[in-house]
C-alpha cells in the first residue's frame, strides 16, 4: 500500500470513513487535496503514513494530525482558515516532519522550541507562586482547576499574532502540571504495604512529598525517557515535554 489518491473527488469530511481507511494499515502516502474537507477524523488508523497532501480544502484545525506520528511531508496550501498559529501547532505535534508545503520545517521547529522553552518556564513559575498562596483548608481539586484558568489568563509571551498558539501550549503545560501533582499526592497518600512476616518492626515515618519537579522542555538532542506531548493528541495525559526529534 505505497499510496492512495483521493484528490479532486469533492469529498466532505464525513466521506472519510475510518472503518474503511483503517484497513490500509501500511499506507504511507495519502492525497486528499482539492476536496471540501473541513476537518480530519481523529481515528483514521494510518499510523505508518509518511506523506499527506491536504492542499486546497477548508480545514480549520490541525490537531488531528497528531495521529500520524511518522509523517515526514505535509501539504496544507490553499486552506484559507489556517493561520501561522496552525503552522506552529503542526511543528509541535509532528516530531518527524521534514517538509511543510514543500519547504524545510527546521526553522519553524526552532521557533517552536524557543517559544515552548519560555512558556514552560513561565507556567512553572506561575505554578510555584500559585501553590505557595494556597491555604491548607483549600480544596486541592478546585484550586488546581483554578490554576489552569489563572495560567491561561495571566501567562503571556511573544507577539499577539501568536497568542492562539501560546495560549494553547499554556493550557497544555498547566494541565500537565496539575496531573503530575495529583499523581504525586496519590502516591504520597497510598497506604504502605504491611511488613513481611518475621521482618523487624520499624516505626512508620510519614515522609513529606517531594516538591513537584518543574516541567522540562524536551528539546531535540536532549536525553529523556519521556515522549512528551509529541506523538500524543491534545486531550491525552502526557508528561510536560516537547519536541523530541
Amino acid at each position: 500500500e505505497p499510496g492512495s489518491g483521493l484528490s479532486g473527488l469533492e469529498l466532505l469530511s464525513e466521506h472519510l470513513d475510518p472503518k474503511l481507511l483503517c484497513r490500509l494499515t501500511q499506507l504511507q502516502e495519502l492525497d486528499l487535496s482539492n476536496n471540501h474537507l473541513e476537518t480530519l477524523p481523529d481515528n483514521l488508523g494510518l499510523s505508518h503514513l509518511r506523506v499527506l497532501r491536504c492542499a486546497n480544502n477548508q480545514l480549520g484545525d490541525v490537531t488531528a494530525l497528531c495521529q500520524f506520528p511518522k509523517l515526514e511531508e505535509l501539504s496544507l496550501e490553499g486552506n484559507p482558515f489556517l493561520t501561522v498559529n496552525d503552522n506552529l501547532k503542526v511543528s509541535f505535534l509532528l516530531p518527524t516532519l521534514r517538509k511543510v508545503n514543500g519547504k524545510d520545517a527546521s526553522s519553524t521547529y526552532s521557533q517552536v522550541e524557543n517559544l515552548n522553552r519560555e512558556l514552560t518556564s513561565r507556567v512553572t513559575a506561575h505554578w510555584e507562586k500559585f501553590m505557595a498562596t494556597l491555604g491548607p483548608e483549600e480544596e486541592a481539586e478546585k484550586a488546581q482547576a483554578d490554576f489552569v484558568k489563572s495560567a491561561v489568563r495571566d501567562v503571556r509571551y511573544g507577539p499577539e499574532s501568536l497568542s492562539e498558539f501560546t495560549q494553547w501550549r499554556v493550557r497544555m503545560i498547566s494541565e500537565e502540571l496539575v496531573a503530575a501533582s495529583r499523581t504525586q499526592v496519590q502516591k504520597a497518600n497510598s497506604p504502605e504495604k504491611p511488613p513481611e512476616a518475621g521482618a523487624a518492626h520499624k516505626p512508620r515515618v510519614s515522609a513529606a512529598p517531594r516538591a513537584l519537579r518543574p516541567a522540562q522542555s524536551l528539546l531535540p538532542g536532549e536525553a529523556s525517557g519521556d515522549q512528551g506531548v509529541l506523538g500524543m493528541c491534545p486531550g491525552s495525559t502526557p508528561g510536560p515535554g516537547s519536541l523530541p526529534r
